[in-house]
C-alpha cells in the first residue's frame, strides 16, 4: 500500500485529487516493478449565485419577496463537462468546478422554474472566470410575472360619453406608463385607437399624453379620466378604461322689445335681459341659459341638430312674438359657433272702446230712449 502523506508540508492542502487513488494497494512482484498509478491534484474552486421572485420586477430582491427553492442549474465547467445543482431552501446554489471559464444555465424544463416569468435581474446563462481557491459570484437572478394594462382613445362625435356606430377610433396617440417601480414607458395607440403595455403588478397609471401631435387639442373629454391609475395584476390584462373626446360646438341668440312691432330691432328699442332659453342638444339633452343685459344667449353643445326654446313664462305679460320663430333648430358644427337668430316681442296692444248713438236732441248727452247704432264702422289710426 501506498499512502501519500497530507501531513507533508509540500502536500497541496485543500486540493482535490483528480486521477489515481490515495491509498493505493497493488501486488509487488519479485524482481519487477509495479506501479502503484499516477495521483494528480488540483485546487477547487466554486461558483455561486441566487434565485428569487421579484413580485414587483424592480430588479432587486425586496423585502419580502421569496425565494426560488428547488430549480435546477447546469453548470459547465472549463473542461466542458456539466453537473447539474439545486437551489436550496433560501434560492442559493453552488457548484465546485474546475479554475477557467464556467457557465451556470438555469434549468428552464425544470417543474419548479417559473414558466412565463421575465428576468429582472442577472443573466440566463451567466458565464464567470473560476479562480483557484476563490468563490465566484455568478450573480443574483429575479424573475417576476408581467401584467397588462390597456385602453382605448376614440373621437366622441356626438359627446353623448359612448363610442357610437361610425365614430372614429383615436390611432397614433402616445400614452404614458408609469409603473408601480415608477419606471415609465410610452406606448401609442393602433389604427384601431387600442394600446397596451406590459408592467410590473401594482400600482400603474396611464398618462394619455396631450403634447402629442395627434391628441385631439381643444376637444373635451367625455368618457373616461385622465390620467387613470388601475392596479396591475401578474399575469393577467386590467383595462385602464375608454377615453372619448369631442370637440364642442355652441349656439347663440338675441332677445330685444320690437316696440313698434315691425319685425326688426331699430335704433332706440332695447335687448330684452333675463329671459330663459331652453336649449335640446342632438342628444335630447336640455339646459337652460338667460339672455345677458345686451339680450345676448350662448350655449355649449355637442355638433348636431340643436333646438332654443323661449320660456314664454319668464317674458313679461302680454309680450308677443313679431321678429324671429320660436322654437327655433340648426345644426351645431364642431368648433364653431351658429347663430340661432333675432326674436324680437312687441308688448301685447292695448284695447280701447267707446260707443255711438243716436243723439236725437243733439245735446251731447245719450238721453234715455236715444238708441245706440249698431255697425258702424270707426277706423283707428
Amino acid at each position: 500500500t501506498a499512502n501519500v502523506d497530507e501531513t507533508d508540508s509540500d502536500y497541496p492542502a485543500g486540493y482535490t485529487q483528480t486521477e489515481g487513488t490515495d491509498p493505493t494497494t497493488v501486488t509487488a512482484v519479485a524482481g519487477a516493478d509495479t506501479s502503484a498509478g499516477v495521483d494528480g491534484y488540483y485546487q477547487a474552486t466554486t461558483v455561486y449565485g441566487h434565485l428569487y421572485l421579484d413580485s414587483n420586477g424592480n430588479g432587486t430582491q425586496d423585502s419580502g419577496e421569496p425565494d426560488l427553492p428547488n430549480v435546477d442549474l447546469i453548470i459547465t465547467r472549463s473542461d466542458s463537462v456539466t453537473q447539474t445543482v439545486t437551489t436550496d431552501a433560501n434560492g442559493d446554489w453552488s457548484a465546485i468546478v474546475l479554475p477557467g471559464s464556467t457557465t451556470a444555465d438555469v434549468d428552464e424544463n425544470d417543474p419548479d422554474y417559473p414558466t412565463g416569468f421575465n428576468q429582472t435581474e442577472g443573466t440566463d446563462p451567466t458565464t464567470v472566470t473560476a479562480v483557484l481557491g476563490t468563490n465566484v459570484s455568478a450573480g443574483n437572478d429575479g424573475y417576476y410575472q408581467a401584467g397588462t394594462v390597456s385602453g382605448h382613445l376614440y373621437l366622441d362625435s356626438n359627446g353623448n360619453g359612448s363610442q357610437d356606430s361610425g365614430e372614429p377610433n383615436l390611432a397614433n396617440v402616445n400614452v404614458i406608463i408609469t409603473a408601480s417601480t415608477g419606471v415609465t414607458q410610452t406606448v401609442a395607440t393602433d389604427a384601431a385607437g387600442n394600446w397596451t403595455a406590459t408592467v410590473p403588478p401594482g400600482s400603474t397609471t396611464a398618462d394619455v399624453d396631450e403634447a402629442d401631435p395627434d391628441y385631439p387639442t381643444g376637444y373635451s373629454q367625455t368618457e373616461g379620466t385622465d390620467p387613470t391609475t388601475v392596479t396591475a395584476v401578474a399575469g393577467i390584462d386590467t383595462s385602464a378604461g375608454i377615453d372619448g373626446y369631442y370637440q364642442p360646438a355652441a349656439i347663440t341668440g338675441h332677445l330685444f322689445i320690437d316696440s313698434n312691432g315691425n319685425g326688426t330691432q331699430d335704433s332706440g328699442e332695447p335687448n330684452l335681459p333675463n329671459v330663459d332659453v331652453v336649449i335640446t342638444n342632438s342628444n335630447g339633452i336640455t339646459q337652460t341659459v338667460t339672455s345677458a343685459a345686451n339680450g345676448h344667449y350662448t350655449a355649449t353643445v355637442p355638433p348636431g341638430s340643436t333646438t332654443a326654446n323661449v320660456d314664454e313664462t319668464t317674458l313679461p305679460n302680454g309680450y308677443v312674438q313679431t321678429a324671429g320663430t320660436d322654437p327655433t333648430t340648426v345644426t351645431a358644427v364642431a368648433g364653431t359657433t351658429t347663430d340661432i337668430g333675432d326674436d324680437g316681442y312687441q308688448p301685447q296692444n292695448a284695447s280701447l272702446g267707446d260707443f255711438v248713438w243716436l243723439d236725437l236732441d243733439a245735446d251731447g248727452i245719450q238721453d234715455a230712449g236715444e238708441p245706440g247704432l249698431q255697425n258702424v264702422t270707426v277706423n283707428l289710426y
